[in-house]
């Protein structure tokens, strides 16, 4: 699955209902940008910086969000999956998420 990931530019996630999806960290930890709507704690992870948050979830707003990327300069795509990647090494890995949360129980100490 990671050498086909791997091939791919964007990830297209468009859901109704969802909390922190791992198929949205698992692509942004390969480098993908990510075109995903904006529920749950989805804008967490996706914002302009690496990709594209759809208010509605239908087809004309999951096509207009295709067509954006697919016209998109190669070098813009590129800072995209850069930064989607990024966002993972600083907030989102485990060693991370766990000083983060030893800090915010010593502040209740």
């Amino acid at each position: 699955i990671i050498s086909i990931v791997d091939q791919c530019d964007v990830l297209l996630c468009p859901s109704f209902s969802e909390g922190m999806p791992n198929v949205i960290l698992e692509a942004m930890s390969r480098g993908l940008a990510i075109l995903s709507t904006n529920i749950g704690a989805i804008s967490l992870l996706v914002n302009d910086d690496n990709g594209i948050l759809l208010r509605n979830i239908n087809s004309k707003s999951i096509e207009n969000g295709i067509l954006f990327f697919s016209e998109m300069d190669n070098s813009k795509l590129l800072e995209l999956k850069k930064k989607s990647k990024n966002k993972i090494e600083e907030k989102f890995l485990w060693s991370n998420v766990i000083d983060i949360l030893i800090l915010e129980i010593n502040k209740l100490l």
